[in-house]
């Protein structure tokens, strides 16, 4: 969808900057519900290797502001989307998982669960499992 288009690419540009290294793939999980939003994401660089994104502070001595401030232009930018795909006529999204590989070619994959009807475990478990085939 046209609309959507610029806040895939400022999702992108966000996690390509915030990332220290040459990267091959991004898979980005956001969960909004109604009164919380939680994103976490993981990177597989040029070597092969599987890093969560979580671990960029200590792993690249990246501050807590420059994480602080990456959380939350993306979780704004997260919000607009799902604020414009209402506007434009479509169903709230509560779970959206972002791909994104190398060439700047991007997948996404929306899913409309109640969030109150599993824990936070037991979906990033079965998320891991779907988009990293790997046990959490």
């Amino acid at each position: 969808m046209k609309f959507n288009e610029e806040y895939y690419g400022v999702i992108a540009q966000l996690l390509n900057d915030f990332i220290p290294v040459k990267w091959e793939k991004i898979w980005l999980c956001a969960e909004i519900g109604d009164e919380s939003v939680a994103t976490f994401f993981y990177y597989l660089t040029e070597d092969k290797e599987l890093l969560q994104g979580g671990t960029i502070c200590d792993d690249f001595n990246v501050s807590n502001d420059e994480f602080l401030k990456f959380n939350s232009q993306l979780v704004r930018t997260l919000q607009d989307l799902n604020d414009d795909y209402v506007k434009n006529g479509q169903e709230k999204w509560t779970i959206m998982t972002f791909s994104l590989d190398s060439d700047w070619k991007f997948k996404t994959d929306y899913q409309y669960e109640d969030l109150g009807e599993t824990s936070a475990r037991k979906r990033r478990k079965v998320w891991k499992e779907k988009y990293l085939n790997l046990d959490a």
